[in-house]
């Protein structure tokens, strides 16, 4: 990225913070940036799904910082497309069970069937993150961490268990992580599993890449600008082909296809306490 600007602005100044390692170290390097190097323009284009959906994480805080400060922030918006399912209206209890630990969720919109499996294709390799509608201890300053113990599952056509997201979420963060590693492919089921009530309101889960995932059954196609790049400060950018452009006439540039979409809405403030009113935030151009 660095080659490409001082191909534009070769008399600029440059600095480089890695976004590796954990949220901390980005939070981090953002918050040097701003203040040791001095930098007027920061940029990233990564994508950290283990940051709150729901709830500003600490990299969107010291996004919001520095913004503050007079930086300008800028971040990708990601190629999920709409990867990704979302219900508002609450967990569903099935009555069925995978892990005989918990209860599924019924993904079924129709009362009067029961469907506690999501029906997946996954060529790999991908990561999914699965989140709720309560706190991250990770990132309230008050350390209010998730009411809710939630697990999720991969399951075979067979009903036999591939995988399993299995942390122990109360009073941590309200996160659940699965990954599919480079040559695994899998067709069968996701299965989200309430092992502790209380049952929470909203969830959603996103899968990292656009186009090794197909979500066949009861998808949502909900939003997929998540984590830091939903920030208050942020000015989060869309993919357009280069072609679609305002230099070739088009204005404004049309978003391609596979670029995230916004619409996220921000649930809990920064002590882990629920906001009276969603939050939704339009931060995205392309």
């Amino acid at each position: 990225m660095i080659q490409i600007v001082r191909d534009l602005a070769p008399n600029a100044r440059f600095a480089f913070h890695t976004g590796l390692l954990s949220n901390a170290t980005v939070a981090h390097g953002i918050i040097e940036l701003a203040t040791q190097i001095r930098a007027d323009i920061i940029v990233d284009d990564i994508v950290v799904l283990d940051e709150p959906f729901y709830q500003d994480s600490i990299i969107a805080q010291a996004i919001d910082r520095v913004t503050e400060m007079g930086v300008a922030y800028f971040s990708a918006a990601g190629n999920e497309a709409r990867q990704s399912w979302e219900v508002e209206d609450g967990f569903v209890p099935s009555g069925q069970s995978v892990s005989g630990g918990g209860i599924a969720h019924d993904f079924d919109p129709d009362p009067d069937r029961v469907n506690f499996g999501q029906a997946i294709g996954i060529r790999g390799p991908t990561q999914l993150s699965f989140q709720w509608d309560q706190p991250f201890a990770s990132a309230s300053t008050d350390g209010t961490g998730s009411a809710s113990d939630i697990d999720v599952f991969l399951v075979g056509q067979d009903g036999k268990i591939l995988d399993r997201g299995a942390d122990a979420n109360i009073a941590g963060d309200a996160l659940e992580r699965l990954e599919v590693q480079e040559g695994e492919e899998f067709l069968g089921f996701l299965v989200i599993e309430l092992i502790s009530d209380p049952a929470p309101g909203r969830m959603k889960y996103v899968f990292e890449t656009e186009d090794q995932v197909e979500i066949a059954g009861f998808a949502r196609n909900s939003s997929t600008i998540l984590c830091h790049a939903n920030a208050a400060g942020a000015g989060t950018v869309g993919a357009a082909f280069w072609r679609n452009t305002p230099r070739f006439a088009i204005s404004p540039p049309e978003i391609e296809d596979l670029s995230s979409v916004g619409g996220t809405p921000i649930l809990v403030d920064d002590q882990g306490h629920r906001l009276e009113e969603p939050v939704i935030r339009q931060t995205t151009s392309p």
